[in-house]
């Protein structure tokens, strides 16, 4: 076991190592955001005489995978494992209920994969009285940089550590680890030092709600502990705490709280990210620069003339100029020939024109999805828009299968905290799933689970070509034998269609027949009048028939 000393010097290499490769990226990563954010020229070097234009295609990059990758909330599919451990059907339903909030975390994690090298999720504890225990866990997305890795593990279960480092009120500060002298300092934001707003000092006239402290929280795997350091106490020199790991897995194996999603890795370094957008920015950046320089050269695209001096005078000039219709204007000279010049206007080159193409043609091969799902129009035929549609989803498959990584990873740790809590609790914590009352315990989640995803992305255009064969395909799979309930089944769930579908009507009840009348009992007023009738009916038809 190290010291306390080995400690502190693990963490503060750790973090020195983690704030210089992020500082080095900085400037880099404030240009992507920018570029996103439709604030290309902020911070750039530019004549503010001259017009300056941008195009919203980072943006447009961006969203367009978002809108892919999210058509609907996270969920996931749970499994037992070979022992049968555990309540998989349970742990499935309190999971995605968990899961179907967290929509609006899972899209910012991935923005901010795709904008920068890569993100995270970080589960925490929230706080409130009133909470069930299903509810006392949250999620939210962290950005790389707050997040320090082990980029040396091949992945992300082999790390040795893995930490946070974040701001914290002094307040919980001082409400998890008593009153001490903390030295204070502002919360600074990631970009502040490229916008040279940055100010590190703290205001200490401030209320504790409002002054902050730099919190590490530091997992070291190799020794199963947790620290707690903050630079800001004890001359960066002490622990706040040093406890043992919290959160285990199945099979007691320690496991942070911290999910990773990356978009993209380097190769040889898997914990390593690389920005999507980055990409394709070299082409944003020519295509801005270019469209500037058009929306100049158009403004300066006028109509200007010249005169010989003194063959107009000021007034004969004024008239000419206010364009007054049936004007006589007077013209000392000769002939009129010469007296007026117009300014010839030189054309752009059509070197322009190719130089966007290029640009426009590298941007869609950057991206990689077809023009289509971005809306526009193709001449195109219906078999090649059918290779392009499974060409873009096999790419947007690729990032799917990152994101549901992720989400299979949350749902894992999400279930250890939520077993973590029933153990520590000694109230039953009630649920209703399925309409049916249960009862948690710590063992229904003690099992070692198989999840998988739910949710897979498509684009638009692959989701109505499933939905077509689908419908095609009904004939031949009822000729093969297939249950007209299941074929059902596969139509609401494609079509989204309410679960009242598959319920079955009640069979109608069948008409009972009157009952037979006792042997030897007397025969009913109302019948034999009724019959009377009848054969009265009857026999007036033979009559007028005859006649």
């Amino acid at each position: 076991m190290p010291t306390k000393k080995e400690k502190v010097a693990l963490i503060r290499a750790a973090c020195k190592e983690h704030n210089d490769k992020w500082d080095t990226a900085q400037p880099t990563l404030a240009k992507l955001r920018n570029a996103y954010l439709c604030k290309f020229w902020e911070g750039e070097n530019w004549d503010n005489t001259n017009i300056r234009v941008e195009v919203a295609d980072a943006y447009a990059y961006v969203e367009g995978f978002i809108a892919s990758l999210f058509s609907s909330h996270p969920a996931i599919e749970a499994e037992a494992d070979i022992q049968e451990d555990g309540d998989a059907e349970l742990v499935k339903e309190i999971t995605n209920r968990f899961l179907y909030n967290t929509q609006v975390q899972f899209e910012s994690a991935s923005r901010m994969a795709l904008i920068y090298p890569c993100a995270f999720f970080k589960l925490a504890p929230r706080e409130g009285d009133n909470l069930k225990i299903v509810d006392k866990i949250e999620v939210r997305a962290v950005p790389a940089w707050e997040v320090i890795v082990d980029t040396e593990a091949n992945s992300w279960e082999s790390q040795r550590f893995v930490a946070h480092s974040y701001y914290l009120p002094v307040s919980e500060a001082r409400k998890k680890w008593g009153n001490k002298k903390f030295s204070t300092t502002s919360k600074l934001d990631f970009f502040d030092d490229v916008t040279g707003t940055a100010n590190e000092s703290g205001d200490d006239s401030l209320p504790d709600d409002f002054q902050f402290i730099q919190l590490v929280e530091f997992y070291d795997f190799l020794n199963d502990r947790l620290y707690f350091y903050s630079p800001n106490w004890g001359n960066g020199q002490e622990l706040l705490e040093d406890t043992v790991i919290p959160v285990r897995a199945f099979d007691d194996s320690p496991l942070s709280t911290i999910v990773p999603l990356y978009y993209s890795r380097v190769p040889e370094k898997p914990l390593e990210g690389v920005s999507t957008l980055a990409r394709v920015y070299d082409q944003v950046f020519e295509k801005n620069i270019l469209r500037s320089f058009w929306a100049n050269a158009v403004r300066r695209d006028s109509r200007q003339f010249l005169y010989k001096e003194g063959a107009i005078d000021e007034e004969a000039l004024t008239q000419i100029t206010a364009g007054v219709d049936g004007a006589f204007i007077p013209v000392d000279a000769e002939t009129l020939s010469g007296i007026i010049a117009e300014v010839p206007v030189t054309p752009l080159s059509s070197n322009f024109s190719n130089y966007l193409a290029a640009i426009e043609n590298d941007l869609a091969k950057g991206s990689v999805m077809a023009p289509f799902t971005r809306g526009e129009t193709s001449k195109a035929t219906a078999t090649e828009i059918s290779a392009l549609a499974h060409y873009t989803s096999s790419e947007i498959g690729r990032l799917a299968k990152e994101r549901d990584y992720s989400t299979q990873m949350v749902a894992t740790v999400y279930v250890s905290m939520l077993q973590l809590f029933l153990e520590d609790t000694d109230e039953d914590e009630v649920v209703v799933v399925d309409g049916k009352v249960r009862t948690m315990s710590p063992s229904d989640f003690a099992g070692k689970f198989k999840f998988v995803a739910a949710d897979r992305a498509a684009t638009p255009l692959v989701e109505e070509a499933k939905k077509k064969q689908l419908l095609e395909l009904i004939p031949v799979v009822a000729q093969l034998g297939v249950p007209p309930d299941t074929i059902l089944e596969q139509v609401v769930k494609m079509f989204d269609l309410p679960a009242t579908f598959l319920e079955k009507p009640e069979p109608e009840p069948e008409p009972e027949l009157p009952a037979a009348a006792p042997e030897g009992a007397p025969p009913n007023p109302d019948e034999v009048a009724m019959a009377q009738a009848e054969l009265n009916a009857q026999a007036q038809d033979i009559r007028g028939g005859l006649m």
